[in-house]
């Protein structure tokens, strides 16, 4: 289940935050209480399959000099004057999948909005964590909405491999970046923690046989990655909004210009 907020713009960022907290409370109660379930309660509907949370793959997407040199041409020409040329060179990408990812995450919030928005439609999630973390950190950092939340869920999905690198991200950047990075780091490790315990006690569970309970709590599982995804996504969106503010009142008062007073005593 994919809950969809929309692009609704909420006018007090603390309603938002608020929203965030009664959910994953209510999540996390709700995990909490599968833990104490009937052992011979039994459900219909079939076991949904294994979720890929814990273990990121360890294929490692690599390029050639003679493929950057294609896909910078390729991105090039996706700015073109020439409609035709844009759609080519867009299928040609496409075509290229995560061997043009390495090269295509540059251009994520390019100057020339049409690279950026054909390249943000070329996206995708990586298989190696490195890759994946890098291009989430690039999402992040466009502060647009659409393209911040693509890049949250992108390494909530796997939270084990991708923390610790999304972290060290957060070390090396500064102002707006930083700001945006904070919640979301900070949200990714409670996430991974819960997925660890919640790993721990699944094994537990079947290797007692306690198939029924071990799906249904499966079942929550899956659905609170989507709660804490969202947490982070507003947290990031609250904290752009808040630099950006914060940014904006400082360059007002320093660029300010004084006063004229009239001259006393003429």
């Amino acid at each position: 289940m994919r809950v969809n907020l929309g692009r609704v713009r909420v006018p007090a960022a603390r309603a938002r935050r608020i929203f965030c907290v009664v959910a994953l409370f209510t999540m996390t109660g709700a995990l909490g209480s599968a833990g104490w379930a009937d052992d011979n309660q039994t459900d219909s509907r079939s076991a949904p399959p294994t979720t890929q949370a814990v273990v990121g793959s360890s294929a490692t997407t690599t390029t050639k000099p003679s493929d950057d040199a294609q896909v910078r041409r390729l991105v090039s020409q996706l700015g073109a004057a020439d409609f035709k040329m844009r759609q080519a060179a867009q299928h040609e990408l496409e075509r290229l999948g995560e061997r043009a990812m390495p090269v295509l995450v540059e251009f994520v919030g390019d100057a020339n909005s049409e690279i950026a928005n054909r390249v943000g439609s070329l996206i995708r999630r990586p298989r190696d964590a490195t890759l994946r973390v890098e291009t989430a950190a690039k999402l992040l950092a466009t502060a647009d909405p659409d393209w911040m939340e693509k890049g949250v869920y992108m390494v909530f999905e796997t939270p084990v491999s991708d923390c610790e690198l999304l972290a060290a991200k957060l070390d090396q950047s500064r102002g707006r970046d930083r700001a945006i990075l904070m919640p979301v780091v900070a949200q990714l490790r409670m996430w991974r923690s819960m997925v660890v315990r919640f790993e721990e006690r699944q094994a537990r569970l079947l290797d007692e046989n306690r198939t029924a309970v071990a799906d249904k709590e499966r079942r929550l599982h899956e659905e609170s990655m989507y709660y804490q995804a969202e947490a982070a996504y507003w947290m990031a969106v609250d904290a752009s909004e808040e630099y950006s503010d914060a940014s904006g009142q400082v360059s007002e008062s320093t660029t300010q210009p004084a006063t004229s007073r009239p001259v006393e005593g003429k």
